[in-house]
């Protein structure tokens, strides 16, 4: 080779604390031009990990890499320089190659400088990660490529380009818990959106901040009603599908309905029949907080009596009835004004049942 040349595409790492089985080694891949054009070829490398882009003290150990293949000039080699490499000041590599088994290495000018990526080695142990600019290795990870935070694999279940996998500890007070934490210097705000230790994903805001989230379109897939979270007093087991009113002995909370044409009524307790809620509005220590999740609109199964009034078809009101938890078919218009709970959307001919109802108090 006449001349060389070493362009630098990605340090990409794939780490995880340095006590783990992945240890102090990581990947750097480059591409080799020989005589002007991309090396095709096997090839020695030896890599040494310095503190000066010229001069200075080589850091760690010497990484030997033999017999490495370089396709279009593409290659990958994987460097252990040791532990106490990676402490927080910039570093260079000096890297040497030769065609395989030839004479002597040839030293390529310039040293190139690490990104902070490797630096993810020293993180486990710091207290405060340093600031760095990754966004260039992050924007040159090939495709399929991953970067793992913390003691667990990297997980892509849906088998996205790049995957950013964060796992949470397995044992102490807040095992399992992981979060991207953004912060406003201008209005001293901040957010940390993550797993919260009972499973639940939370966006929590914190600051003087406004404390909106704005989205464009916000598509919910895991339920189909909106509903709020009330206290429900009751003499009988409460369950999803329930009819439930407004009761007068506590402020804010609810009560199985047992009264027909009642216009104090609520909603349907929001779950029955496979129909998950939808969406839940609530504000915790205030009257608009309690414990089961009642739908005001969209579409819920409910419990109802095909005897007490009659067969059910999909149209009809629906109402109170007297058997308690259970909604009627409108029978008498007059007596239904401000009972009314919603539509039916199935049919029940007799007895009681789940019917599908679409919400709409009047």
């Amino acid at each position: 080779m006449n001349t060389h040349k070493l362009i630098a595409l990605a340090a990409l790492l794939v780490l995880t604390r340095a006590a783990q089985a992945q240890g102090t080694s990581f990947t750097y891949r480059g591409s080799l031009n020989a005589n002007g054009l991309p090396a095709n070829g096997s090839y020695d490398w030896r890599v040494s990990i310095y503190d000066a882009p010229v001069g200075g003290s080589q850091l760690g150990l010497t990484s030997d890499v033999p017999s490495v293949s370089s396709v279009n000039g593409l290659f990958s080699l994987t460097l252990d320089p040791g532990a106490d490499v990676f402490t927080g000041p910039a570093r260079w590599m000096e890297i040497a190659v030769r065609t395989n088994n030839a004479a002597g290495f040839q030293t390529l000018n310039p040293r190139q400088e690490l990104t902070a990526t490797p630096y993810a080695i020293h993180a486990s142990t710091a207290g405060r990660v340093a600031y760095a600019n990754t966004a260039g290795v992050a924007n040159s990870l090939a495709a399929g490529a991953s970067i793992a935070v913390g003691s667990g694999p990297v997980t892509n279940p849906e088998a996205y380009s790049r995957v950013l996998s964060i796992s949470g500890e397995t044992s102490g007070q807040f095992a399992g818990t992981t979060a991207v934490v953004f912060s406003n210097p201008v209005n001293s705000s901040t957010w940390s959106i993550g797993p919260t230790t009972d499973g639940a994903f939370r966006f929590t805001p914190r600051g003087a901040g406004n404390k909106r989230v704005v989205v464009p379109i916000l598509e919910i897939v895991g339920g189909s009603d909106i509903a709020e979270p009330f206290n429900v007093s009751s003499s009988i087991d409460l369950k999803p599908g329930m009819v439930v009113s407004i009761d007068p002995e506590q402020t804010g909370g609810l009560k199985v309905a047992t009264q027909p044409y009642d216009r104090t009524v609520a909603g349907i307790i929001s779950g029955a029949g496979g129909v998950n809620t939808g969406m839940t509005l609530v504000q915790d220590g205030t009257a608009a907080s309690g414990k089961h999740p009642v739908a005001l609109t969209g579409r819920v199964y409910c419990y109802v009596d095909a005897d007490t009034a009659g067969p059910v078809e999909p149209g009809d009101l629906l109402t109170t009835s007297s058997t308690p938890g259970h909604a009627m078919r409108v029978q008498d218009p007059a007596l239904a004004q401000g009972a009314v709970l919603g539509k039916a959307m199935s049919s029940l001919k007799s007895g009681r049942g789940l019917v599908l109802v679409l919400v709409s108090l009047q």
